[in-house]
């Protein structure tokens, strides 16, 4: 159970997503992909680029190829 606080957070953080213009709420989601990014590289002491190769092949493992994509 989240605590008072924690939801009044939580509703003024979507409240204000909610009055973002569409291409205000893609440049957050970059930001926000682009911090992530960074937060994992450092908190498995690796670059950037590793980080990003290492959550791309995470992404694929244990996806079936498509039938259409060459097969």
């Amino acid at each position: 159970m989240k605590s008072e606080v924690a939801e009044t957070l939580d509703r003024e953080r979507r409240e204000r997503e909610a009055s973002l213009e569409a291409g205000e709420r893609v440049a957050l989601a970059l930001a926000l992909g682009a911090r992530d990014l960074l937060l994992y590289a450092s908190a498995h002491g690796i670059s950037p680029r590793e980080a990003r190769i290492r959550l791309r092949r995470l992404a694929q493992r244990g996806r079936t190829p498509s039938a259409c994509a060459g097969g």
